[in-house]
């Protein structure tokens, strides 16, 4: 009977962990919010007024683009 309990807790504890690890099903920051999180990333290294705003327009492209072709791949066109 304690055997059968044991591998019963086992059980339970791997299912768990195994629950975890897929990460919950969050979902992705928007472009923006993700621009604005690497541009506050960036502030270390003191770029300039022209620099941020060519910086911020780089990567607020990069992460509408990725959104873009993250949504055509869910839709099943991500050939």
């Amino acid at each position: 009977m304690k055997a059968k309990m044991s591998l019963v807790a086992i059980f339970m504890c791997a299912v768990t962990c195994f629950t975890y690890a897929q990460g919950g099903g969050g979902q992705m920051p928007s472009a923006e919010e993700r621009t604005k999180t690497t541009m506050e990333k960036l502030a270390d290294l003191k770029l300039d007024k022209d620099q941020t705003s060519q910086t911020d327009t780089i990567f607020a492209t990069f992460y509408r683009a990725q959104t873009k072709r993250y949504e055509e791949m869910r839709a099943g066109g991500g050939e």
